[in-house]
């Protein structure tokens, strides 16, 4: 015989039907091992399900909602908001923007999986600019159509119950820049 030749192996195939006792405890391993791996990958996924979760939560947001990010109102209403934003921070107040078809933001942030268009319906929001603040218990305190003052949003994180806005007629909004360009920017 060669020496490559095969030498004759027992068979160590797991089978029931072999009757023997090592057979049966073969088999019981196996099946430990395989329900053993697949409660660990059925928990591993699940952890990580629960850290890929995603949680929108509306309580202290200014909802700042336009039909383009470089609509006349909104760059106002950004301009307005620009000077009191470190507060609203501080006061742990979320800005969340809503322009057309962008990509909603929340304090700067993408938030690609929020539908703005949802959003803007349970807001009553659906069409042109609006400005929606809401507390601690999510309801709505303001919402305007047109863009607030600085003092007003001051107000607001000073923690005013309830804000009168003034009639839209009485509504300043701010001077477009020093060359007469509206300046279009995302709040950071």
């Amino acid at each position: 015989m060669k020496w490559f030749a095969r030498q004759a192996v027992p068979d160590r195939r797991i089978s029931p039907q072999k009757g023997s006792v090592l057979g049966m405890i073969e088999l019981m391993i196996l099946a430990a091992i395989l329900g053993a791996a697949f409660i660990g990958g059925r928990a591993l996924m699940r952890d990580q399900s629960d850290d890929l979760s995603l949680s929108f939560d509306l309580r202290r947001s200014i909802v700042l909602i336009g039909p383009e990010q470089n609509a006349a109102e909104c760059v106002a209403q950004r301009r307005t908001l620009r000077p009191v934003l470190l507060r609203l921070r501080r006061a742990n107040i979320n800005v969340v923007e809503i322009y057309a078809a962008n990509t909603p933001r929340r304090n700067g942030e993408p938030l690609e999986w929020l539908d703005g268009d949802a959003l803007r319906r349970s807001l009553a929001a659906r069409q042109g600019f609006h400005l929606v603040c809401l507390d601690n218990e999510a309801e709505i305190i303001v919402h305007g159509r047109r863009p607030v003052s600085t003092a007003m949003l001051e107000e607001l994180v000073a923690g005013e119950e309830r804000v009168a806005l003034p009639a839209p007629s009485t509504m300043e909004t701010p001077p477009p820049n020093h060359d007469g360009s509206w300046s279009v920017g995302v709040l950071r």
